[in-house]
């Protein structure tokens, strides 16, 4: 796989990971997440406190990490791979997240980390289907 494909791949996964984390984290489960925090207070920052270029460089991660892992070490290609795999690479990662922050902080209840995977592994499936599909276009 090329050095461009991976560079353009990983842009685009960034542009959708960035748009569905805000439709779907910062829009619709907003309140969700909000309702089932732990103890812990003050936590979340409000919307004009967000550190916006940090949640930009986080979505890079995200695009590159599926587009890496798809385009060298997976060589996933197909919008049905890439959202099997896609869905497989992020349902493991939160998991692994989202339990270790359960277990060793209060910022979340069960729930709330229940419906984290859940919606981790759904934004990954999106991302990881249209990356797929990016790579499939031959």
């Amino acid at each position: 796989m090329s050095s461009t494909k991976i560079i353009i791949a990983g842009l685009i996964g960034f542009v959708s990971a960035f748009l569905l984390g805000w439709v779907l984290y910062g829009m619709l489960l907003s309140g969700f997440f909000e309702a089932n925090a732990g103890t812990a207070t003050n936590v979340g920052r409000a919307d004009e406190e967000i550190v916006f270029w940090s949640l930009l460089v986080a979505n890079l991660f995200y695009g590159f990490l599926i587009a890496v892992t798809f385009g060298v070490i997976g060589n996933v290609k197909g919008l049905g791979d890439g959202l099997k795999y896609g869905a497989l690479l992020t349902f493991l990662m939160s998991g692994f997240f989202d339990f270790i922050m359960y277990a060793t902080t209060n910022i979340m209840n069960v729930n709330a980390v229940m419906v984290d995977i859940a919606v981790a592994t759904l934004m990954g499936a999106i991302v990881g289907a249209i990356v797929g599909w990016y790579y499939g276009r031959e």
